[in-house]
């Protein structure tokens, strides 16, 4: 009730303080004696059960009381059939965490290929001077690679529109009838992959297999399976750039092309624009 009652005056996010919630739950009984009786009751249910939500629930109102610096506060609320409401205590500043672990530490090493620029990294992380970069050049031949770049194409927030999904299931859509092999076609996040995808099929007669958010770790494993059995028939993967598919597979002479639809940028939210200000 307490959060629903923060989030009657939201439409569907909005910054809420410490003190917000702490008040609203008050009214019925003192903050601290609610967690305090949540974590005595949440840890009992966990030593017979092994997992309590309770627990969870009181570990998250711990929590809320920590530090206004370096973290967010953010009220979400989705209407899909039911009312949906999430309250999210967002940390900002990972060096809040990792500066006290690596200044522990005898040493430390970071190993990525995604960690540049290297300073960037080492600052955001809590690092000090004492700290040695290095990067290494990739061990591929270049002459194996094309990189082919299309800019006539956007997947700009602000230019999302059913024109655009069409225009770039065309430009796929023509890459993967000129490939003699599998291709796969990773997309910033599955809406953009839902809306493209229905104009791609379109665009091609070679199979598509989609990857779906709710997909187990056994469905996606047999997707994977029967894509790699297509590999003399040829077919098209659809994934997300963020998701199981985007790293940690590896499908030596099955797939002859990868196309990346736009940049999987933030969503530009509340929580985005709180990061960008810190």
């Amino acid at each position: 009730n307490a959060i629903f009652g923060l989030a009657k005056d939201i439409d569907q996010e909005g910054l809420v303080s410490k003190n917000d919630l702490v008040d609203a739950v008050s009214k019925n009984k003192n903050y601290n004696d609610i967690v305090a009786e949540l974590l005595f009751i949440g840890e009992d249910i966990r030593d017979k059960q092994k997992k309590s939500f309770v627990l969870s629930i009181a570990k998250f109102l711990e929590a809320w009381l920590g530090s206004d610096i370096g973290f967010g506060r953010i009220l979400s609320k989705t209407i899909d059939k039911k009312i949906k409401i999430s309250l999210t205590y967002r940390c900002l500043d990972p060096s809040i965490a990792a500066k006290e672990v690596i200044e522990k530490s005898y040493s430390t090493i970071l190993m990525s290929g995604t960690l540049t620029p290297s300073s960037m990294y080492k600052d955001i992380l809590g690092f000090n001077d004492n700290v040695v970069e290095k990067e290494y050049k990739s061990p591929f031949p270049k002459k194996n690679r094309l990189n082919l770049v299309i800019p006539k194409t956007t997947t700009k927030f602000v230019e999302r529109n059913h024109r655009q999904f069409a225009e770039i299931a065309k430009v796929c859509g023509e890459i993967v009838n000129l490939i003699k092999g599998n291709s796969a076609i990773f997309f910033p996040s599955y809406d953009l992959m839902q809306n493209i995808g229905e104009y791609l099929g379109r665009e091609t007669k070679k199979p598509i297999f989609a990857e779906k958010s709710t997909m187990t770790k056994d469905e996606k494993e047999k997707l994977l399976a029967a894509f790699r059995s297509y590999k003399s028939k040829e077919a098209v993967l659809l994934g997300t750039s963020t998701g199981s598919f985007g790293e940690g597979i590896d499908m030596p002479n099955v797939l002859k092309t990868v196309i990346i639809v736009g940049l999987p940028l933030q969503k530009p939210d509340i929580e985005t624009k709180l990061l960008i200000e810190y």
